[in-house]
Parts: structure tokens; C-alpha cells; sequence
């Protein structure tokens, strides 16, 4: 019975999910695939080890974590000023982030991907292909994510002798 194993372990079997979003965003977490797909695959997961996911509003006035007794959070891209962080570190709450915290966090668990590659690949891609004069437009860096395109972006065109023609919008 999973809640008398609750009752004798002290665990839950609760995982959060947090969407991560800039709070200036009029966009819902799931209109990204990127977050639907991560979340889809974090409930399999997470069924399969006999847990179950709570998905959190992102930006929320509340954390799900004082609502719902949870034994862990995973914070999916946190923002600049992610308030969850600070709050999780606090509290002792185990996390891990997806990408990480643009604040710095030395010491959290981070799931990374290989953002500086896969944009790195894409510029050779366009290069190889004929383009001359690859420009990029890229969001402010309010996550990881941005922040390391820009970054790749930059070192791309350093090491290619291109020049760098980034427009970083507000």
C-alpha cells in the first residue's frame, strides 16, 4: 500500500516539476514543446519508479512545495531571479535544474545539455551550406539557454573570422 509506505519511509513518491518563465512572458509553459516533451518524459519516469509528478504553475505567487508534501523539485531552464532557487537551497529541498541557474548555484545538481555544441553545429551547418553573413537574433540571456547560444554564437564567429552580426533583443 503506498501510503503506509509513506507513513513507514517518510517519503511521499512526489516529484514537482517547475517550468521555469521570464515573468514579463504572456505565454503559457505548455504552448514550449520543449517543457511539454520534458515533462511527459519525467512522468514516465517518475511512474516507473513507483513516484508520481506534480507539475507546478510557473511563476506562481506560491511554491508547490509548500502546498504538497514532496520528497524533490526539478526546476525545467530557471530564469534570471528564479525565485524557486534560493527558496529550495534554503530549505534544504532536494532540486536539480535543467540547464543551469544563470545566477550561478556552484554547487547544484544540473541537467545539462550540450547547447554550445548543437549551436556551434548549426553555424558550421549554415556556413557549409553557402552562408556568408550568418546572423543571429537572440532573446536577452534570462535563462541558460540564451545565454549560452549568444556565448557560441560569439566564439563561432571569433574562431571562423566572421564578423559577428548578433543582435540581442530587449
Amino acid at each position: 500500500n503506498p501510503a503506509a509506505r509513506s507513513l513507514v519511509s517518510g517519503r511521499t513518491g512526489l516529484v514537482a516539476a517547475v517550468p521555469s518563465l521570464h515573468s514579463g512572458l504572456n505565454i503559457e509553459f505548455s504552448e514550449f514543446a520543449f517543457f511539454s516533451e520534458l515533462i511527459a518524459a519525467a512522468t514516465g519516469v517518475a511512474v516507473g519508479r513507483d513516484n508520481a509528478l506534480v507539475v507546478s504553475p510557473p511563476a506562481a505567487d506560491w511554491f508547490v512545495w509548500d502546498r504538497v508534501p514532496l520528497d524533490g523539485v526539478i526546476v525545467i531552464e530557471p530564469v534570471t531571479d528564479e525565485p524557486a532557487l534560493p527558496d529550495l537551497r534554503r530549505r534544504g529541498m532536494p532540486f536539480v535544474t535543467v540547464s543551469a541557474d544563470p545566477a550561478g548555484g556552484e554547487r547544484d545538481a544540473v541537467v545539462r545539455s550540450d547547447d554550445l555544441g548543437g549551436v556551434t553545429r548549426l553555424l558550421d551547418h549554415l556556413a557549409d551550406a553557402g552562408g556568408d553573413a550568418i546572423a543571429m537574433l537572440a532573446p536577452p540571456p534570462i535563462n541558460g539557454f540564451a545565454r549560452d547560444c549568444v556565448e557560441a554564437y560569439r566564439r563561432w564567429a571569433a574562431s571562423t573570422g566572421r564578423p559577428s552580426l548578433l543582435e540581442v533583443l530587449d
